[in-house]
């Protein structure tokens, strides 16, 4: 196997192949999901290279979509490296409806992925969580076009925030 044309191309290969690996997938389906074409990875474990721009997507995505149960290449530097999500338990049906209730649309209408449950769990779990880009990331990943877009996340997560109260209290009581 020829040697790989950059350090930002070995990691995109240890990543896809342990990612594959753990996934049961080929490394064609991978690319498939990632850049809605196989044959990336193949390319560049044939000496191929990339656009910067390309590398930074992959690699985000990877960030996003790696599973918990899997580690994080060790030889793979730490400004990659996901961080691990705060395991919350399940919303209770009462704080959901409390939301659902809540009159913080101003028109009265809701957004399209309103009814979503699983999106809505997704977003009002992860508010305060981290950011907004990466959660947009991450629901785009687990998502796809479900996921809203990053400026609506962010207004959604402007007026769900008093309900919540101040980040570093929300973080410790959104409801068991």
């Amino acid at each position: 196997m020829p040697r790989p044309a950059s350090e930002a191309v070995r990691t995109l290969l240890v990543l896809a192949e342990r990612y594959a690996a753990h996934e049961a997938r080929s490394l064609d389906a991978v690319s498939g999901m990632i850049l809605g074409k196989g044959g990336f990875f193949r390319g560049l474990a044939l000496g191929g290279d990339c656009k910067t721009a390309t590398a930074e997507r992959v690699i985000q995505w990877f960030v996003a979509s790696w599973p918990d149960d899997l580690d994080w290449p060790q030889d793979i530097t730490t400004a990659h490296r996901p961080q691990r999500a705060l395991a919350l338990p399940p919303l209770h049906a009462e704080f959901l409806s409390a939301v659902s209730n809540a009159s913080f649309w101003p028109s009265g209408r809701r957004p399209m992925w309103w009814g979503d449950l699983e999106m809505r769990e997704f977003l009002i779990r992860n508010c305060n969580q981290m950011s907004v880009l990466r959660v947009a990331a991450k629901g785009q990943a687990l998502f796809g076009d479900r996921c809203p877009k990053k400026s609506a996340i962010h207004v959604f997560w402007t007026r769900i925030s008093p309900m919540l109260g101040p980040p570093e209290q929300a973080k410790k009581e959104i409801p068991a």
